[in-house]
């Protein structure tokens, strides 16, 4: 450690210990505050609900802490054309954290910020924290809160059809959606998947996880030794031809369908299953009498593709998550004077554990950040789907501590990956190209980006969003 970030990391740990575990500032010699005439300010980055959080609990942090707060909201696009971060803290969304790094903006999670008994680090989920708030191996920032892909079910229609439980695999689950759509139900569709341009290039990565990403490589979309696109390869198209087979009783390629608008419509007896999550505001579909509304982690595979390979290999029963594609990381800027980073820290810590449920509230993303939220899953749901709280919370504790993770490209590119990506599902999915056609078109756009963007860069990114702490 370098005797300036010594001479941080030092003041860090003093400041945090004036300002204590409870969150409550200690008086000084001078009955001031730790952080009086100390000015914060915040850029929120795409979500003017959480800014507006912010700026109602101004009051409140003034008088716990002595700090000035200012809070803005920007667009992604005003943030990324920043020649530095202008603000002491930022509010981002878990693939930029990468970006921001590398171009030496943040200051790093310091060990002594990790050890704050207010924040309980531990107990934030180990999934968020290397995944979403990491970068290269290092802790860059404090996950607020994140979504996760889960299969929603009615329980009281799968019971119907002799099924107690929930679909495991991707194969089980297709089985379920032709016996849901062949049922009595009155179904409109057996199961809806979020099919939007924004999502349905998101749904393709979450059902291939579990076949791409093989426990003993780290290569996936792209073979991190090249760059070169493999997004075409054995596990992505074998995904997709499954898909594609199905599609008629789990797709509405014609609809605008979002999560929020899947979950809507499972709750109103139109679909039998979704992929979706939940959040507490998701009620403006009324829901059906008598249904019975269940989670469950998405379906896994008992078998992955090394890559290169054009055959599986048989792995142990696994759930692998889609990450780093929604919520929100907050970050502290590295240019921030030593005392102006301890308050942005402080508050950042204040968010983390005492005002998260306001967040949430703000942001339908914001679903868990923490184990122990879990045992309170019934406030994330509509007042009306709180019996269904055990089944999240088993749910979230699988997807959020799934045994590996796939990352939605955290990478410069990224908006451009992943609309080649979306429009190439949809071809295939259409049928106006097979699957092996559609993703070799992907792959060759992808390959193209990177050209264009720069291999060595967009190599070393991708390299570090894959590692991350390992």
């Amino acid at each position: 450690m370098s005797i300036r970030n010594l001479k941080r990391s030092l003041f860090l740990c003093l400041t945090l210990l004036v300002v204590g575990c409870s969150g409550e500032t200690k008086s000084t010699k001078s009955d001031q505050p730790a952080f009086a005439g100390v000015s914060v300010e915040v850029s929120v980055v795409g979500d003017e609900n959480i800014a507006a959080v912010l700026q109602q609990l101004q009051g409140e942090w003034k008088a716990q802490t002595g700090a000035d707060l200012t809070v803005n909201s920007i667009s992604e696009e005003e943030f990324l054309s920043q020649n530095e971060m202008g603000s002491s803290v930022a509010i981002i969304p878990p693939y930029l954290v990468g970006i921001a790094q590398q171009r030496g903006w943040l200051a790093p999670l310091e060990e002594s910020v990790r050890n704050n008994g207010q924040l309980n680090w531990r107990d934030i989920f180990p999934n968020l924290q290397t995944y979403e708030a990491s970068w290269n191996r290092q802790a860059m920032g404090i996950p607020l809160g994140a979504p996760r892909f889960l299969l929603a079910y009615r329980a009281d229609l799968l019971r119907q059809i002799g099924h107690e439980q929930p679909p495991q695999t991707w194969t089980e689950y297709y089985a379920v959606a032709s016996e849901l759509a062949n049922s009595e139900a009155g179904l409109k569709i057996a199961s809806l998947e979020p099919s939007s341009e924004d999502w349905l290039a998101l749904v393709f990565l979450a059902k291939a996880a579990a076949l791409a990403k093989h426990p003993d490589y780290f290569s996936t979309a792209f073979n991190r030794d090249t760059m070169d696109a493999m997004i075409n390869s054995p596990p992505f198209v074998e995904t997709l031809a499954q898909w594609a087979a199905a599609a008629p009783r789990t797709v509405r390629l014609d609809e605008n369908i979002s999560p929020q608008t899947a979950y809507g419509m499972l709750r109103s007896g139109a679909a039998g299953m979704a992929i979706t999550w939940p959040a507490a505001n998701w009620n403006e579909m009324p829901k059906q009498a008598g249904a019975e509304i269940a989670f469950a982690p998405l379906p896994g595979a008992d078998q992955a593709y090394v890559p290169g390979e054009a055959q599986p290999q048989q792995t142990d029963h696994r759930h692998v998550s889609v990450t780093s594609f929604g919520g929100y990381v907050g970050v502290v800027g590295s240019a921030a004077e030593e005392k102006q980073q301890a308050a942005s820290w402080q508050l950042l810590i204040q968010l983390a554990a005492d005002w998260s449920q306001q967040l949430a509230a703000a942001n339908s993303q914001l679903l868990f950040s923490r184990q122990s939220q879990t045992a309170d899953a019934a406030r994330w749901l509509p007042p009306q789907d709180s019996a269904a709280a055990g089944t999240l919370s088993s749910a979230a504790l699988k997807a959020f501590d799934a045994d590996d993770g796939l990352t939605a490209l955290p990478i410069p590119g990224r908006d451009r990956y992943l609309a080649s990506l979306s429009a190439g599902v949809r071809r295939a999915l259409q049928e106006e190209q097979s699957p092996e056609e559609a993703l070799q078109q992907v792959a060759e756009e992808w390959n193209a980006i990177t050209q264009e963007l720069g291999v060595d860069q967009q190599q070393q990114f991708y390299r570090a969003s894959v590692t991350h702490g390992y």
